[in-house]
């Protein structure tokens, strides 16, 4: 059983209760013929309300209304509140006089309508702001996002406006909504601050009789405009975008991107722009794509005017006016900052006119200085489908801070994207790339350029999608077919080599000096066998005692791959004698010392005797040398300068040799 009959119940016991934590109105499948205000909650604190289908379905529940008066004139409307979302609804007024759907009435803050379609009067046939479809006319409503909507009919679409050019709106952000049968504008945006327009799709209808249509309209804007990703189609005349006195902080510009607008009156009418720009500052218009028609020989594809504008910046757009006016009109040259990259194309004489009117390319760049690298070529736009496939075009821009998709929702070349609103693949600059080298357990993604409607056949997985992961390595192949016929490229994908382990020893008494003879390798561990480690490549290592030991060498290559060898060395200087005291009686004491001690050797027959020191790399540390054994020796010895451990003396006389292990302690 539903906790409420009515939303207005639900809000009426919110109202009156408050809101300690998030609340979420799950509204039942259904139509609801009611008239919903909702004002402040007490104890809301940041917590949020959400009105939603229970379905997640807008379709499933409507809620309609039928004012009679242009003080009822709303199906939903916010006052002096803040962080509420409408989702997934239907909202619908009924009525073709007061017919505004959703009414802000200032004072509220963090409203957000998503995902709901809302129907006004689609007949409308006036530019009233009673027929506004969604509006504010009062007060100020800041952070108000309006997204994924489906908008239908009114003299406004959204119409959101501030008091003043001193108490501006903050925040708007109107995204991702269809919107259609508008008849005065379909976004309306005035006196406002941080504006963001995106990827919306707008289309009055046919029957429309307005012939000076604003399909967006965005007026005294400061703190920057982002306009971006939308698609317009009007059969009237008047205004694609409509920029009037737009303003960015100081040391950024405004942003008119990837926008695909379509004028397609072909009569004359008084003004027919696919971008108008009045008294603004500091735009980038780059990457839009403009097709007009109209007879009227002001008419633009981008028009310059009416007021004193700066900092205009026009690059990489595809602008074309197949009717009598120009694809650029400039009332100046110094409006204009920087003009490259563009691909302008006209059907008559009126080019470009920059202040002065130029007939083509060639006169343009000289007598502007201009578009050096702009192109004059016909894009083939087909009426207000304005994809292309002019290779001139392809891959010949560069990049835009924040202009990251194009019209189509497709992602922009990070290096080289194209010109115009719609990125494009042609064959003859389809590439995946080059080839690849991965770690052996790796998989690698291998993706084509992704454009919306294409098919992409991969060998040898057979998938129709954008991209694969690869994980073996081999040939792979994908074939696309898009709007600009087929393109096929192949990308060869490698492992990197297994590392192989391998090394070579020599031993000097206790030392062993090892060589790492590995391949493929990057970093290496070493066990010697004797509970020490290394990770040097060639490492020196002093065994402790004799013995035989088991030492491991285990070679990594860069993708964590390992190879293993190991080898048994034996240490054993006794093979030269050491501890041997049958030749020659032999004694040093103390031992262990600090570095002195005496020797003391047996009698033998008359010889030198060489009496040699050695650390345990084999470096001579003390040599003494004394002549006659016949009554024995018995000398000191003093190597107490040298560090504490363990050191091998050799003595030698004649065929007599003994060795022994001093320590120092």
């Amino acid at each position: 059983t539903p906790d409420f009959a009515t939303l207005n119940d639900a809000i009426d016991a919110l109202t009156q209760r408050g809101a300690c934590a998030d609340v979420t109105f799950n509204v039942r499948p259904g139509s609801y013929t009611e008239q919903v205000v909702i004002g402040t909650f007490p104890d809301a604190g940041n917590h949020t309300v959400t009105i939603q289908s229970e379905t997640q379905n807008a379709s499933d529940v409507r809620f309609e209304y039928l004012p009679i008066s242009s003080a009822s004139n709303y199906v939903m409307a916010f006052t002096q509140t803040k962080n509420v979302i409408l989702n997934h609804l239907t909202i619908a007024n009924l009525s073709t006089t007061f017919s505004g759907v959703i009414n802000f009435k200032g004072g509220n803050n963090n409203i957000s309508i998503q995902y709901c379609n809302i129907y006004g009067d689609s007949l409308a046939n006036t530019t009233t702001t009673n027929k506004m479809t969604i509006g504010s006319l009062n007060g100020i409503d800041d952070n108000i996002h309006i997204e994924y909507n489906v908008i239908i009919g009114g003299s406004y679409g959204i119409y959101m406006a501030g008091n003043d050019s001193v108490n501006v709106e903050s925040g708007l952000v109107i995204t991702h909504n269809k919107l259609r049968r508008y008849y005065g504008a379909g976004i309306g945006a005035f006196r406002q601050s941080a504006l963001t327009v995106n990827h919306n799709n707008l289309k009055s209808h046919s029957s429309n009789t307005n012939t000076n249509i604003f399909h967006m309209s965005l007026e005294n804007v400061v703190n920057g405009t982002e306009v971006n990703g939308n698609t317009v189609v009007g059969n009237q005349g008047g205004f694609g975008i409509n920029l009037v006195r737009i303003k960015a902080p100081f040391n950024t510009n405004s942003l008119i991107a990837s926008n695909s607008v379509y004028m397609g009156s072909t009569s004359s009418p008084t003004n027919n722009h696919g971008i108008a720009i009045q008294n603004c500052s500091n735009v980038n218009v780059v990457f839009n794509s403009v097709h007009t028609r109209a007879a009227t020989s002001t008419a633009a594809g981008i028009r310059i005017y009416n007021g004193q504008s700066s900092g205009i910046n026009l690059l990489y757009n595809n602008i074309v006016n197949t009717g009598t006016g120009y694809a650029v009109n400039s009332e100046s040259a110094i409006y204009i900052d920087q003009a490259d990259y563009n691909n302008y194309y006209t059907g008559t004489s009126n080019f470009v006119k920059e202040g002065s009117s130029y007939a083509n390319l060639t006169a343009l760049q000289s007598g502007t200085g201009k578009e050096t690298h702009s192109f004059s070529v016909d894009p083939y736009f087909n009426g207000a489908d304005l994809h292309t496939c002019r290779i001139e075009l392809d891959n010949v821009a560069s990049p835009i801070n924040g202009v990251i998709y194009d019209a189509d929702m497709n992602t922009r070349n990070t290096t080289t994207p194209d010109i115009g609103a719609y990125e494009f693949i042609t064959a003859n600059n389809f590439s995946l790339g080059s080839d690849i080298v991965k770690c052996p357990n790796d998989s690698v993604w291998i993706a084509a350029e992704q454009i919306q409607s294409a098919s992409y056949y991969w060998s040898p997985f057979f998938q129709n999608t954008t991209g694969i992961y690869a994980i073996q390595a081999g040939t792979y192949i994908v074939q696309v077919i898009h709007s600009c016929g087929t393109s096929i490229d192949t990308v060869v994908v490698m492992n990197y080599p297994l590392p192989n382990a391998a090394f070579t020893y020599a031993l000097n008494y206790f030392t062993g000096s090892f060589n790492n003879n590995s391949s493929q390798a990057t970093h290496y561990y070493w066990d010697f066998g004797d509970g020490n480690t290394s990770t040097d490549t060639n490492p020196n290592h002093v065994f402790p005692t004799n013995g035989t030991y088991t030492v491991t060498l285990t070679a990594y290559s860069g993708c964590g791959d390992s190879s293993v060898t190991s080898q048994i060395i034996v240490i054993n200087p006794n093979v030269a004698g050491l501890d041997n005291e049958e030749d020659i009686l032999l004694q040093a004491y103390p031992n262990p010392s600090t570095g002195i001690f005496a020797v003391d050797l047996s009698p033998v027959e008359s010889h030198e005797v060489n009496i040699t020191i050695y650390d345990l790399t084999g470096r001579v540390v003390h040599q003494v040398t004394h002549d006659s054994t016949v009554e024995g020796l018995h000398t000191m010895i003093d190597i107490s300068g040298q560090a504490a451990g363990t050191y091998i003396m050799k003595i030698n006389a004649g065929n007599y040799q003994s060795t022994i292990r001093i320590i120092i302690k």
